[in-house]
This record gives C-alpha cells, structure tokens and sequence, in this order.
C-alpha cells in the first residue's frame, strides 16, 4: 500500500474516477511464427514473455473483443484498451539480402499478413477502434534496439543469428555481447553519437502510424520505458502531446555514465509533454496462479481514487494472446472480466477513457 500511495500522492488531481486501461506491444513481434515456435522455445524460452507474447490473432482479437462489449459504464462507454501499437517490424528477407549490412523494416501491417495470411486481422482492428473498443497509440517504430541487434548479427553472434533465421530477435537474457542495452529497448543507448538516429526513428514511426491508422498518435509509451529527455522536442513537434510512463522515466545508460532515474507525476508538463503515470497492475500473465492479480489491482484503483487520481491500469499484450497456449489467453480474460464487474459494483460512477482523452480533460 505504501507504494501505491507514494505513486500517487503527489500531481495533478481530477474531479471524476476514471479507468484507463494502457496495453503495450500490440504490432510488434516477440516469439515466432507457430511453426517455428518449438524451435524457438528451445533457444529462448523462459520468461512468460517468451512463452506467450506474439502478433495477435483474430481468435485474440475477437476473444478480447467478447469481453469488452460486455461492459459499459454509466455513461455508456465500453472499457478501451489504449492499444499501444509498434508500427514496424524488421524485415527479415531484405536484411538478410543486404549481408546484415543494413536495416529494412516493414509496417506491421504486412507483418500481420505474413502471421495470419488469410484472417485479414487488420480488418479487425478496424472494427475494434470503430466500435471505441480500441484506441491506437505509439509504442516505437519497432521494440527492439536496432544499432545493437544489427551490430551483433555482422558479428555472427551464434544465438542471433539462429532467432534471425526463426524470424526473432528475443533472447533469453535480453542482452547480446555484454552489452548494457537491452534488445527490447529501442531508445536506450551507450553512445551519445546514436540520439540523432533515434530522432529519426521517432519521427519515420510517428508518420508511419498516421499513414496506417489515418490520424496522428496524440500519446507514446517509449519501450522498456526508457528514453533520453533529449527526444522530448522531436516527439512533441511530431503531434504527440501526452507522455504514458511508469512512475520513474528510465534514462539511456550513456546519459550518465550509470543507470539513472526521474521521478514523473501525473498530469506535470515536461518540454511541452503531460506525463500519465501508471498507478495500477494487471498482468495475469506475469504472475503464478497463487497471486491474485484481481484483488491487488482493486486495492491500486481504489487508492488512486481516493487520492483523485485516474486509475491508469498497466496490462500488456501477452495476457491476452492464446496461441501458443489457449490457457493463457482465457485465464486473463476470466480475470478481466472478474475486474471489471468488480470495478462497476464498487464504482458505478466509473467512466472508461483511453489514454489521449486525458488530454482533453487536463
């Protein structure tokens, strides 16, 4: 309890209860393909992450979608899962062409039509946002550190070479070649040279999102939440207004010299950017059977009620995907569903809102 209310004890203050539910890595991949999968399991499988997490399906889609639509508040909005989206993915072929001599990526999109070629899985996003069951947001222009990951392929690194050839760049561990930069972090770095790279990142992803979904991005949760303040400049010219975080924004390991923190409070305004800090955990997935994930997300809500804050719920992808184990799908939607009645029982007046309508009502 301490935690929570040390996270939401200082910051702006709103007048109603609001639910926000932020979901990370929906675009992107993680695991492979399902034909692959058995030969990546057994090179990377451990954490839940590499058990579960993958592009999702329109079985994914649909199952989540099911259970949305069983819910509205009082006002008659449905839960929204601000889909917090990767807009591109490697492309694995044309690197591979180039010798590993230089990066290509594909909107996610395509990547979609390569996993699931006949289920036309975008359509169902469509749906999704049409129906407010889904509201897209930036998430990078792909979750991984590409300077990193290509820098060991040149190398021959044995372990990436073989995920490359499963269509993967997940290891194990996260890190390659005793760097201090995790694989899955796009915007961390130990060289101060690569910051301008990673403008230019920032920048091709934000106008890929426009191109895909048809409106600008107006918030980002950066990957592994880990970015240099540095990018704060680019990201707001680029339309985003509103910055998703944890309670502390994580800094490039190079900015320093070491692993540094900053402390972020809802609703304070950094560079023209209004920080939105998560306050709540739902993560079924990420937690034994024994833990009770329902009853400690109450316990955050009802904290970040009580101190007038939104309850900003941290619920990422891989709980709702079931294709490498329908079990893990169903357990988080069981779950889910559970939470949201729970939610409407204690709360009537809770009202459900995506991320980018904070902006409206700061």
């Amino acid at each position: 309890m301490g935690r929570a209310l040390l996270v939401n004890s200082k910051g702006r203050f709103v007048k109603n209860k609001y639910i926000i539910i932020e979901s990370d890595d929906w675009g992107s991949i993680r695991t492979t393909k399902k034909e692959n999968f058995k030969r990546f399991s057994r090179i990377s499988y451990g954490n839940p992450y590499l058990n579960h997490d993958t592009i999702a399906s329109v079985d994914d889609l649909n199952a989540l979608f099911d259970t949305i639509g069983l819910f509205t508040d009082s006002v008659g909005n449905h839960p929204v899962f601000t889909f917090n989206t990767v807009v591109g993915n490697p492309n694995f072929t044309k690197i591979a062409d180039s010798g590993f001599e230089k990066y290509f990526y594909e909107p996610f999109t395509d990547t979609l039509e390569s996993y699931y070629p006949s289920q036309r899985v975008f359509d169902l996003w469509s749906a999704g946002i049409e129906a407010d069951f889904i509201c897209p947001q930036f998430h990078g222009r792909e979750h991984l550190n590409v300077p990193v990951w290509m820098n060991a392929l040149r190398e021959k690194n044995p372990e990436l070479i073989e995920l490359f050839n499963l269509g993967s760049w997940s290891t194990r561990s996260g890190k390659v070649n005793g760097s201090l930069v995790k694989l899955q972090a796009a915007l961390d770095y130990e060289n101060d040279g690569l910051l301008e790279y990673q403008k230019a990142a920032v920048k091709e992803g934000l106008s890929l999102f426009k191109q895909i979904f048809g409106f600008k991005a107006e918030s980002m949760i950066a990957n592994n939440y880990t970015w240099s303040p540095d990018l704060h400049k680019t990201i707001n010219q680029n339309g985003v207004n509103l910055m998703q975080s944890m309670k502390y924004q994580v800094l490039p390991y190079s900015k320093y010299g070491k692993r540094k923190l900053i402390r972020r409070r809802f609703g304070e305004n950094i560079d023209g950017l209004i920080f939105n800090v998560r306050n709540c955990i739902f993560e079924p997935s990420l937690f034994p059977e024994s833990y009770d994930s329902i009853s400690n997300c109450m316990k955050q809500i009802d904290v970040a009620f009580r101190l007038k804050k939104p309850a900003v719920i941290s619920s990422h992808r891989l709980n709702y995907i079931g294709i490498h184990n329908e079990n893990n799908r169903a357990r988080s939607l069981k779950s889910l569903k559970n939470l949201l009645s729970l939610c409407l029982k204690r709360w009537p007046d809770v009202r459900f809102i995506s991320s980018n309508k904070l902006l409206d009502i700061l």
